[in-house]
């Protein structure tokens, strides 16, 4: 077996990557042991390499062998596969047990998740109210999506999370766009005391794709502590156009490698902390003039252009377990033939996202509301969405006339009802694996607050000036 290191990679990522091999960098071999075993061989070509020497059949027959012994003591350490076997045949007969208990509607719901609407003095909204309250009982949304002005205090944000929760019959899905820099809904202001993340920008500077990894964990366990658990990152977008205003230092870099890397790792991160990883925006916001929040965009790329930049990171997230990926409001006419956007594609989610690249987790669309999508039908919109593969509509502005609209879609035969549970599972197995079920009984997972200890700490705020030093030394 031949194992490189990308050459347009920085040599600390390079570095990184041989440092981790046996954790990491080895996916086809499933296993620790065979990573470990992997880098005894490498060690005995490179020494003789370095040295000038040849290896001998006898010198390789020991590192084989000691190769061998190896495997057989880190195989007592591996996973046997029947519990893993075990826990999703567990999962998936949970899931079809709450599936048959839902009625349509109960079902069309998990399909949206929906933004807080302001208070009728138009002042931002901090705890359940009657309106609320009447779109929880009658959507019975998969989820919410905070902002930085629902949230006051640690104590408030828990406490609010705490009263969706418990009007619900199941679990939510509580997002937040907080990718660091720019886009820092957490950190907004200042209230929560939680950590100041920098952009991904600064995070590729340094080259080293751990420190997307341990960021990915800091902004897990920080979100996690008030009980939300979907982070609507990373950004797995190649920053290629400097005069694209949307992306600029949100994107890990210009190095499709470099970004990949880091997109993987910030996945494993966040996700260690039982917070969904969000890939965002398929398939990819790097290389257009356009914002999407204002008006329309294009992607003017044929497929080989795409398969070596844009799809590059969006690749390197799946692989590492990504739960969902964001699709955006962006026409790819050398794919499509027309310029509609991703999110009513279903060449671009059903048969390249899901079919090529192999995506089975939850797909939700970017934010209903945006421009480029200015002057379309809302509940028109939901519709195609689901038509084209997505799972999850994101931000509807009357979310209880689109839930309304999808039900006569079924009823009237537009959609199937098989349809609509195959997203249905796909959310549920979210929130199983990221455990917001208790004990997989089906109860909403408490919400506890356990103080400040975790927001804003010491080693939290060591981490940053660690990756600020890492970024400039180089």
């Amino acid at each position: 077996m031949q194992v490189t290191t990308t050459p347009s990679l920085p040599r600390s990522a390079a570095n990184h990557r041989i440092a981790i091999i046996s954790d990491v960098w080895v996916p086809n071999y499933g296993s620790r042991a065979a990573g470990l075993g992997l880098l005894i061989l490498l060690w005995v070509f490179v020494l003789s390499s370095c040295a000038g020497l040849t290896v001998t059949e006898a010198e390789y027959t020991e590192a084989a062998f000691t190769v061998e012994t190896e495997l057989e003591a880190q195989a007592i350490h591996l996973d046997d596969p029947e519990p893993e076997q075990q826990r999703v045949q567990e999962r998936e007969l949970f899931i079809e047990s709450r599936l048959a208990e839902m009625d349509l509607r109960m079902k069309v719901g998990q399909l949206l998740m929906i933004g807080m609407p302001f208070d009728p003095s138009a002042r931002p909204l901090h705890h359940v109210d009657a309106r609320l309250r009447r779109i929880v009982d009658t959507v019975q949304p998969g989820g919410f999506l905070l902002f930085g002005h629902n949230l006051a205090s640690p104590q408030q944000a828990a406490a609010f999370i705490e009263e969706l929760q418990d009007l619900s019959s199941q679990p939510l899905v509580i997002g937040i766009d907080h990718e660091g820099g720019t886009v820092s809904r957490f950190s907004e202001g200042g209230r929560l005391g939680a950590t100041v993340v920098p952009p991904a920008a600064d995070i590729g500077a340094t080259g080293d794709p751990n420190y997307a990894y341990l960021i990915g964990g800091l902004l897990g366990r920080e979100l996690r502590e008030v009980g939300i658990s979907m982070n609507m990152a990373p950004v797995a977008d190649v920053y290629t156009n400097p005069a694209n205003s949307v992306i600029g230092s949100r994107a890990f870099g210009s190095d499709p490698e470099l970004v990949a890397l880091m997109t993987a790792e910030m996945v494993r991160g966040l996700q260690k902390e039982q917070v969904s990883a969000v890939l965002k925006h398929f398939p990819g916001h790097g290389d257009t003039l356009e914002d999407t929040h204002y008006e329309r965009a294009v992607i003017a790329h044929d497929r080989a252009r795409l398969e070596a930049v844009e799809f590059l990171p969006f690749r390197a997230g799946i692989e590492a377990g990504a739960d969902a990926v964001m699709i955006a409001h962006i026409g790819v006419p050398e794919l499509t033939g027309n310029a509609t956007p991703a999110t009513f594609s279903y060449i671009l989610v059903t048969e390249i996202l899901r079919g090529e690249l192999g995506f089975d987790g939850v797909v939700i669309t970017d934010s209903l509301t945006m421009g480029a999508l200015r002057g379309n039908s809302e509940a028109e919109m939901v519709i195609s969405a689901i038509e084209a593969g997505v799972d999850v509509a994101l931000l509807p502005s009357a979310p209880i006339h689109a839930a309304e609209a999808v039900v006569q879609a079924v009823q009237s035969g537009r959609l199937s009802e098989e349809r609509i549970d195959d997203s249905v599972r796909r959310v549920l197995r979210l929130k199983y694996d990221r455990g917001l079920y208790d004990d997989s009984v089906g109860s909403p997972r408490p919400v506890t607050y356990s103080g400040a200890s975790v927001l804003g700490s010491p080693e939290h705020l060591r981490l940053i000036e660690e990756i600020r030093r890492a970024g400039a030394g180089r």
